[in-house]
């Protein structure tokens, strides 16, 4: 509460129900009457715990935050179902499952036809996300069980009309929406990945879930602290995990990155192979620049491979490639061969230690002695290659599984 004595103006900020309302009640001498104005309401709904997706309702227009869902598709048509009619419009963060992977039942199915807006690299790679993730499921549960929940054609319908917006650029939304201005920031993470400020007039909301402060090889980190105390939202949606343990302070990048290659390279000299799981289309690139690095740097290509495997492995990197604007720094200024870091520039993705193949068999069949060290998607050793992998490998105890990540 906050009040000053000279206009007796007396700010109200209430929660409950999980609706938060904020009114202005202004008195203009201790014997007028008191003048209530409710000038905003806000309420959010998250719809899971394992995934991202939830409803802001701000002010009366129902946003959609993110449309996420987990590796099995579990629930999707009844929570989506529920809230899909009424949203007014749609806002995506990053490219992974989590983050978009109900989309296009949501739209093909479920009744879901307002405007989505995200970054062109999560547009993209959301769409690449789904083929890897469609294809898994279709292997593991098989093709009538894939169809039901979405098909192919349903994802390209889905990701072709979103639009894209850049970092810092303001969207002022018309309709029922107008007055709400919704800007996209750098969220750090994933290439194109965004934190989002929603505002109508002094009020903001900002939803940032999945930030990263820390700047890595190929991404920058957010921009959620760079801008100030003065930009202060009135709602903060973020997320939160567990702590496992006691807390312990995370070790430099460049430990962390050399800790992993040295489990997968034990397991290489001892005749077995290492496995990554990633997100394909998003962390799977930052674990490609770091093993790169360390093939060139010890001239390991003539002794081990190193595979990436995603069904759409070559789209992925041509794609990302393509995307330089987006990146870091440190990695426009080595193709533009201003830093030398990367033997004089050079293309921070060219990964030429890099072979991609779109199956196991394909990463297998090439040198089928030869010990490997594969990044293959899913994260969730559930399905997709990394799944695969790990049952045909699980029994040799020379071979090793490095999580990047906690499950």
């Amino acid at each position: 509460k906050k009040c000053r004595r000279r206009g007796h103006t007396l700010h109200i900020f209430h929660s409950a129900s999980g609706a938060l309302t904020r009114c202005r009640t202004k008195v203009e001498s201790p014997r007028t009457r008191i003048e209530k104005q409710l000038y905003l309401t806000m309420s959010y709904t998250p719809l899971s715990d394992q995934y991202y997706a939830g409803v802001l309702d701000f002010g009366g227009v129902r946003i959609l935050l993110d449309c996420g869902c987990d590796i099995e598709f579990q629930n999707l048509g009844e929570k989506i179902a529920a809230v899909a009619p009424t949203v007014d419009l749609v806002l995506l963060s990053h490219a992974e499952l989590r983050h978009v992977g109900a989309l296009p039942a949501a739209k093909a199915r479920y009744g879901l036809a307002a405007p989505v807006f995200a970054t062109t690299p999560t547009i993209k790679n959301g769409a690449l996300t789904l083929y890897e993730a469609w294809g898994g499921f279709r292997a593991a549960k098989g093709r009538a069980a894939a169809k039901e929940l979405f098909t192919l054609d349903d994802v390209d319908a889905a990701f072709d009309k979103i639009r894209a917006l850049k970092f810092d650029q303001p969207l002022s939304l018309r309709g029922r929406g107008a007055g709400v201005v919704v800007t996209a920031h750098r969220a750090g993470h994933s290439v194109g990945g965004a934190y989002w400020r929603i505002s109508r007039g002094a009020d903001e909301v900002v939803y940032a879930v999945d930030v990263h402060h820390a700047r890595e090889r190929h991404v920058d980190g957010t921009a959620l602290a760079a801008r100030g105390p003065d930009r202060r939202p009135a709602v903060l949606i973020c997320d939160a995990g567990p702590l496992r343990g006691p807390a312990a302070p995370a070790p430099p990048r460049r430990a962390a990155e050399d800790a992993a290659v040295d489990a997968a390279l034990s397991a290489l000299r001892h005749g077995g192979h290492a496995l990554f799981p990633a997100e394909g289309a998003s962390r799977a690139l930052e674990l490609l620049l770091v093993l790169d690095e360390a093939w060139r740097r010890r001239n390991l290509g003539g002794a081990y491979d190193l595979v990436f495997v995603h069904a759409t492995a070559r789209s992925v990197l041509d794609f990302a490639r393509s995307q330089l604007e987006w990146m870091a720094p440190e990695a426009q200024d080595s193709f533009d061969g201003t830093t030398g870091a990367r033997r004089g520039g050079g293309h921070p993705l060219a990964l030429r230690e890099v072979r991609c193949t779109s199956s196991v068999a394909e990463a297998l069949a090439k040198r089928p002695d030869a010990p490997k060290c594969v990044v293959a998607a899913r994260p969730e050793l559930e399905t997709g290659a990394a799944a695969r992998l790990l049952r045909e490998w699980a029994g040799d105890a020379r071979n090793v599984v490095v999580l990047t990540a906690r499950p």
